[in-house]
């Protein structure tokens, strides 16, 4: 929704809901994504926990892959297609117009997009770079101590010294400060603050028994009161939006949302009765890989296709086409994709799980 009406907004006229949609923009980016990285942390923390069985490199990067990889592919050859489509139209949407080269479409289909640079439309998906460094850093520290729970303690040692090592590079450093790399002094600290937070996400898989007895009777919906509250006051702080001036202030904004994330997560968790989700977090769960990846390029595309059409429409129903569209997309990939692929991987994780 946020990317939509970024586009929403520089194609058509403002109006009234221009500004309606506009006042909830700091709250449809980034801040979701963070959410996206502590539910991944506890999804691979509690999908390594078997001590029945050691944990086994083969499996784990087989299991990582096939869910990353196909659906990615897919979308970086659609984006490219969309692209090709575009090229040189004075049509297409001024969003995500850089980085249409073949390096990057190479990153973009392996995964490190945001490390090689992104690819056009499809720019949006450079964040799955980092969650395979975290797949990797986990995976490694599994392999070497053979214990979660010292991976997790040693893993958040080694966030935390990486994060103040690159954020206080020129502190430490000096006037020899200008010869470390924006590897050290930029993309360090981010990524190593985002490292905190998946691993906050794994931290909650190996307290959520006591997590659960705290919260028990608390509705899920308090949390996410408190995690509305927070945004607002760390949008008026400089802790909003993505690139805050402060490091510092950024950091405890990203970590703030990540633990209310936690709460909330933990809550819904010990209001569950049943086994059984409702069918609407299931269909939540379904859809959310595919419209991450698709949207970007979609949305690009619709407004592409609306423009060239000289098909004028108001903002709200702009912005209704393009979202009605990355839905419809994200609906098909779930479809023709990845319903056959998480069958595929259910059979291979039922006949490597013992009896």
């Amino acid at each position: 929704m946020g990317h939509t009406y970024d586009l929403a907004r520089v194609q058509t006229t403002p109006d009234f809901s221009t500004d309606v949609v506009g006042a909830a923009r700091n709250f449809l980016g980034f801040s979701w994504v963070v959410g996206f990285i502590v539910l991944s942390g506890y999804c691979i923390a509690r999908s390594t926990a078997n001590p029945s069985q050691p944990f086994s490199v083969r499996r784990y990067v087989r299991l990582r892959v096939s869910r990353i990889f196909p659906l990615l592919a897919v979308a970086a050859c659609i984006t490219a297609i969309f692209e090709y489509l575009m090229m040189g139209s004075t049509h297409r949407p001024p969003l995500w117009p850089d980085g249409l080269t073949p390096v990057t479409f190479l990153g973009a289909m392996m995964g490190l997009s945001g490390f090689v640079g992104q690819f056009g439309s499809l720019a949006p998906s450079y964040t799955i770079s980092y969650e395979l460094f975290f797949y990797g850093v986990w995976g490694l520290l599994l392999v070497l101590l053979r214990s979660q729970n010292l991976a997790w303690w040693i893993g958040l040692g080694l966030a935390g010294i990486a994060y103040l090592a690159g954020t206080y590079s020129e502190a430490l450093f000096g006037d020899k400060a200008g010869t470390v790399s924006t590897l050290v002094t930029v993309l360090m600290p981010w990524l190593f603050m985002l490292l905190l937070i998946w691993l906050m996400g794994a931290g909650l898989f190996f307290q959520e028994t006591r997590f659960r007895r705290w919260l028990r009777g608390v509705p899920p919906l308090f949390p996410w009161l408190a995690w509305l509250v927070f945004s607002i006051i760390g949008a008026g702080n400089g802790g909003h939006p993505l690139f805050a001036q402060s490091r510092g202030m950024a950091l405890w904004f990203y970590l703030g949302l990540a633990a209310l994330f936690c709460i909330a997560i933990a809550a819904s968790l010990a209001a569950e009765h049943s086994s059984n989700p409702p069918w609407l977090d299931r269909w939540l769960g379904e859809i959310s890989y595919p419209i991450f990846l698709i949207h970007g390029p979609v949305i690009v595309f619709a407004g592409y296709l609306l423009h060239r059409y000289h098909v004028n429409l108001p903002f709200f129903a702009y912005f209704g086409t393009c979202l009605a569209a990355s839905l419809l997309a994200a609906i098909l990939l779930v479809l023709g994709i990845e319903r056959p692929i998480m069958r595929w991987r259910r059979r291979f994780r039922a006949k490597k799980l013992p009896a």
